[in-house]
């Protein structure tokens, strides 16, 4: 599975080799195993400011879901989500 994959070393990413293995994997995902591997993703990138647009894409790219979105005390939103 190694070689499928690249590494950021120090930087800790990874991503697909190539465009269609990522489509391969993700096509093998169950639609509520993909939901939930959306909304993972989505919690970790929404923890850095700088990926906060992409965690956005992914929670909504997680349906059904009721995502609702409000200021919080140190000026950023918080972002709820709840099953539909």
């Amino acid at each position: 599975m190694a070689e499928l994959l690249l590494t950021g070393g120090e930087a800790g990413w990874v991503k697909f080799r190539h465009d269609r293995v990522q489509q391969a994997a993700l096509s093998a995902l169950q639609p509520a195993e993909l939901d939930d591997l959306r909304i993972t993703l989505a919690r970790r990138l929404a923890g850095q400011a700088i990926h906060e647009l992409a965690a956005a894409e992914q929670y909504l790219a997680a349906e059904p879901m009721r995502i609702s979105i409000s200021p919080n005390s140190n000026g950023r939103n918080q972002v709820t989500i709840a099953s539909a």
